[in-house]
């Protein structure tokens, strides 16, 4: 009787160590509370340490949007290689996307909630915007987030031209 019980706790532990998740290139960004900036990476104030602003401006579909920028290698390699003028294609109704000529590095985490205006990269070349909130099981790399998502609502279900300002 004894050993059925130490078996079954050890098969427990065991239960709750895979469940708990141990591989490191695959992070999981927990939720305690519904706003958005709860779990944003924190961004540095306005420039980096190379002393360059952390913001982007594009010309999505003639209006202009301002994409605060989190620092990581993703964002240094991105600003490099992205063209001055490019079409983002539509999908799901939910998201633009283009796909770099490069791939970029890249340190995907599970987001579990996308919101309008995130700004991220999926795998090593695609570029994504989101332009309405929803759950999800992928793994993004985070690039950052535009400063008035509530202007997106005019770019739903069509590909659009941007422009780098």
């Amino acid at each position: 009787m004894w050993v059925s019980l130490v078996s079954q706790i050890g098969l427990v532990f065991i239960f709750l160590f895979l469940l708990a998740g141990c591989s490191p290139k695959s992070q999981v960004l927990n939720f305690s509370s519904s706003t958005h900036e709860s779990y944003l990476p924190s961004i540095d104030s306005q420039e980096n340490e190379k002393g360059e602003e952390n913001t982007l401006s594009l010309v999505i579909d003639g209006r202009l949007f301002q994409i605060e920028l989190v620092n990581n290698p993703t964002v240094t390699e991105l600003i490099k290689v992205l063209p001055e003028q490019f079409t983002m294609k539509e999908l799901h109704g939910n998201e633009k996307y283009y796909d770099l000529f490069e791939s970029l590095s890249v340190e995907p985490t599970t987001v579990r909630r996308v919101f309008k205006g995130d700004v991220f990269l999926y795998g090593t070349r695609t570029l994504v915007i989101f332009y309405e909130d929803f759950n999800t099981s992928y793994s993004y790399t985070r690039i950052g987030r535009i400063t008035e998502p509530q202007l997106l609502d005019c770019l739903v279900h069509e590909d659009v031209l941007v422009t780098r300002e």
